[in-house]
């Protein structure tokens, strides 16, 4: 849930009286990932999970979302994230490589670079101090030395983490492979040297 939380899911809170509960949503074309998520969640699910068919300005998207049931230890994560701001009590909580997995598997992809591979988050509206304290967890906590931060100059909300040197992209590979299920594998370096050694990606892939 705490690694669901630093990407694609929300934490809601209806009113003061009630505990809070996590929301998940993603492309239908991720269905895969959902159900391995309904799988890890279920005892606390309130159903598996639900097509949704989502429209914004106009167009339509279908979606599928899982819920969880309004718990008091969510209440706890809801508590400790207050505006989810990265502070460092909240990734104190974050130490199992499962966590970071699931972040990358929310928000991050991998892209070629002149001497291998790169591993990127997209860490949406994060401010320097919150990037800073994101580079110093996955040193603290993961051991990951090359990871830098960076705000787009010409797009200030779409801040993002990189790792770029070899070896700590290798690392990086080695903690969150056992986690990473078949339909995310692309993202990860040494899937896509296999697809460069076999050609081109396959049509509809995308980083």
């Amino acid at each position: 849930m705490l690694g669901g939380l630093l990407g694609d899911s929300c934490i809601i809170r209806r009113k003061p009286t009630h505990n809070a509960y996590i929301a998940i949503t993603h492309s239908m074309k991720q269905i895969e990932y959902v159900e391995w998520k309904y799988n890890i969640l279920k005892n606390i699910a309130v159903s598996p999970p639900v097509p949704y068919v989502v429209r914004v300005m106009g167009k339509e998207y279908n979606t599928v979302e899982l819920h969880t049931r309004r718990l008091p230890c969510i209440t706890e994560i809801y508590n400790l994230m207050g505006a989810r701001e990265i502070t460092h009590r909240w990734l104190d909580e974050i130490t199992e490589p499962i966590a970071i997995a699931v972040w990358y598997m929310d928000d991050g992809c991998c892209y070629k670079i002149k001497n291998g591979y790169a591993m990127e988050f997209s860490t949406g509206h994060r401010n320097q101090n919150e990037l800073d304290l994101l580079t110093s967890w996955m040193h603290d906590v993961f051991g990951l030395d090359g990871v830098k931060s960076y705000i787009p100059p010409t797009r200030p909300t779409a801040t993002v983490l990189k790792i770029h040197r070899k070896q700590d992209a290798r690392k990086f590979e080695e903690i969150i492979r056992p986690y990473i299920i078949p339909s995310m594998q692309y993202k990860l370096p040494t899937f896509r040297l296999g697809i460069s050694r076999a050609g081109p990606m396959p049509s509809g892939s995308s980083l």
